[in-house]
């Protein structure tokens, strides 16, 4: 199968069984990065550049964790960030009213409030803390559940 790469003027050659749905995905891939496509049928650079970046992120957001243990606040912050998420996706808040729509996800924030308990002042702090975090992301976030 001879597909030609319109973009970079190259010409891609397969020799063996390959579905059309993933010659038509290798026809506009640079000869260089062929593998993913040709094995799996696609090339995802947005997700490459995602995972790679919270790759090269993650020793700093470590170091940050690790500090977390002599830093009163961010003891209190970091366990909020979480449960912050898990309150974005289980509840619906509105002016005059607060509806559970997953439980799933309400009986994990539940959990984590248990696991990550030390005294009752950081429980409650964390947990304000977590529902300030789940009104920003309500409000950043373009994906509403």
């Amino acid at each position: 199968i001879e597909q030609p790469a319109r973009m970079s003027g190259k010409t891609t050659i397969c020799s063996s069984e390959v579905s059309i749905s993933a010659v038509s995905a290798i026809k506009c891939t640079p000869q260089n990065t062929i593998y993913s496509a040709f094995l799996f049928g696609f090339f995802p650079t947005s997700y490459f550049l995602l995972w790679g970046s919270i790759a090269l992120a993650s020793p700093f957001l470590a170091d940050i964790v690790w500090m977390a243990k002599n830093n009163l606040r961010l003891a209190w912050i970091l366990p909020a960030l979480p449960m912050g998420l898990l309150l974005s996706l289980s509840l619906a808040v509105g002016i005059f009213y607060i509806h559970v729509n997953y439980i799933e996800e309400f009986i994990m924030y539940a959990v984590l409030c248990v696991v990550l308990y030390k005294t009752p002042k950081q429980l409650a702090a964390t947990i304000a803390v977590s529902f300030i975090i789940s009104f920003i992301i309500k409000q950043v976030s373009p994906f509403h559940f």
